[in-house]
């Protein structure tokens, strides 16, 4: 079975203490299984403070901004420091990436929530390929779609047209308008009152384009790839190319109205709504409606 990643991973580098919103703070983390049985058997001090920072299948979170406790007062981790990488349990061990599924092969790519990806991915100079190529088959049930995705990012990276133009042709029914989007996204479950913040920039009339920049370009590719997937599933390809369209233009416009760097916004929007299945399905029944 293929395993393809997108062209920038192998130049991904978490960025450690240096990182501004640290992924171990503010998230709940759980323990697998099979790393619970291990930080089970460790002995010692150390064995003893990673006994009393779980709770049942997870770590207790501590002070108001919910730090895992073993992360160390200079933003490192304390289990990589004393057991080593591979003592990390899964879910630490995998963020920022995340993986879509099909028959023939898997694909693992990055998420915006952490800052370095977001660097990454939003500064990528060329388009972005896939490794392994089109690894699906012919009669495989997940062909159609990996091929109309295809089609869908040849279109988003042609760079002889304005991302606008782009973005029309994506989805040539349009999409709603960029504060109706705001005002439905503000209803949302929210983490970070700085998202909530910059939502409330957009007015009623605010310029919908997508600014014709790389970034932008980056984004909204970046959306297709993660999301589009999910319609095999769900049955709801056009809600989800509307979705790409749609949120695309939106950051662009927080981005004219906040002046926050780009990767900054991505961020935002990764977290507050990528990391909560119920916000993404919320926005996808509402361009289904």
């Amino acid at each position: 079975m293929v395993n393809s990643v997108p062209s920038y991973m192998g130049h991904f580098r978490c960025l450690a203490g240096r990182c501004a919103h640290t992924c171990c703070a503010g998230w709940e983390i759980d323990i697998d299984e099979a790393t619970r049985a291990k930080y089970a058997r460790v002995a010692g001090r150390f064995g003893a403070r990673l006994s009393a920072a779980i709770e049942e299948d997870h770590f207790k979170l501590t002070g108001a901004d919910e730090r895992c406790p073993m992360l160390n007062d200079v933003g490192l981790c304390d289990i990589i420091i004393t057991l080593g990488e591979d003592a990390l349990c899964q879910i630490c061990r995998d963020h920022p990436r995340y993986v879509n599924e099909f028959e023939d092969g898997v694909e693992t790519g990055l998420g915006l929530a952490c800052e370095a990806a977001a660097r990454l991915i939003l500064g990528w100079n060329e388009p972005v390929r896939w490794s392994g190529g089109r690894f699906w088959r012919d009669d495989s049930d997940d062909a159609w779609l990996l091929d109309l995705r295809d089609a869908l990012r040849a279109q988003l990276q042609d760079r002889r047209m304005p991302l606008e133009q782009r973005l029309r042709a994506l989805c040539p029914d349009g999409t709603p308008p960029v504060d109706a989007a705001a005002r439905f996204l503000a209803t949302l479950e929210t983490m970070d009152a700085a998202w909530t913040d910059c939502l409330a920039r957009i007015a009623p009339g605010d310029d919908a384009r997508a600014e014709d920049a790389l970034w932008a370009e980056q984004f909204g590719v970046y959306l297709l790839d993660r999301h589009m997937p999910g319609a095999l599933e769900c049955g709801d390809a056009d809600a989800r190319i509307r979705f790409v369209a749609l949120m695309t233009r939106l950051v662009c416009a927080l981005h004219r109205r906040t002046g926050l760097p780009p990767e900054e916004l991505c961020r935002l929007f990764s977290s507050e709504i990528e990391y909560s299945d119920e916000n993404v399905g919320s926005i996808l029944d509402w361009l289904s409606a």
